[in-house]
């Protein structure tokens, strides 16, 4: 009886240590307690907007079309700088043009059934074509990644030609620039106008707020 209770013993002291060594193995172990250190916090930060590219000449289309001639405050209800426009017109010698943004085939349109109905679109000029030509090749696919930037050019005589002379980009201001490029020694006497502009990658035009146009080339 004694050697059996040894026994017993001995079994029961064996199954005991078995459970805890098992308990023991399945506890994870505890995880390291980081180092201090002195190094800054990393704050995430978010990344900057996407500037607009520079404004790269070869980029840029010239066109002129003509459009006969109306009064010149017939177009300003239209154009983007009529406040410009109307502040400068009496007080500066800088001759502010009424100028237009067109980014889609349904602004074209707009464009077309509103200042068409004061402007020649179906009629060239000797060789200048007329607007409703040029337009032709402005369709879904043109708008895509382009956009029309251009003024209205009133002149005194049909003789006279004008052309796209610059652009620049400041501020959030993208302004173009129209000139006469002819100097006929003759000029008829009849009253005439001309849309001078561009066609501008709308990538170019990202962070504009602000369309202008001025008579002249950019100031040095």
């Amino acid at each position: 009886m004694p050697l059996i209770r040894k026994l017993l013993f001995c079994l029961t002291a064996v199954v005991l240590c078995a459970a805890l060594f098992a308990g023991c193995a399945a506890r994870p172990a505890p995880e390291p307690t980081p180092e201090p250190t002195d190094a800054p916090v990393q704050t995430p930060t978010c990344a900057e907007p996407a500037a607009a590219p520079e404004l790269n000449a070869d980029e840029l289309t010239p066109f002129c079309a003509y459009t006969g001639w109306t009064e010149f405050t017939d177009v300003l209800p239209y154009c983007l700088n009529r406040d410009i426009i109307m502040e400068t017109v009496m007080l500066s010698s800088v001759r502010h043009l009424p100028v237009f943004l067109l980014t889609t085939p349904d602004a074209l349109e707009g464009f077309r059934a509103g200042v068409g109905q004061l402007l020649q679109f179906d009629q060239g000029y000797d060789e200048v074509p007329s607007f409703n030509e040029l337009a032709e090749s402005w369709d879904e696919d043109f708008f895509a990644d382009k956009a029309l930037v251009f003024a209205w050019v009133e002149s005194g005589s049909g003789s006279y030609r004008f052309g796209f002379t610059g652009a620049e980009r400041a501020d959030g201001v993208f302004r173009i620039y129209a000139d006469r490029i002819n100097d006929p020694e003759d000029g008829t006497d009849d009253m005439a106008g001309w849309l001078v502009g561009i066609e501008v990658p709308k990538a170019a035009l990202a962070d504009c707020t602000e369309f202008d146009a001025m008579y002249g080339g950019p100031m040095e």
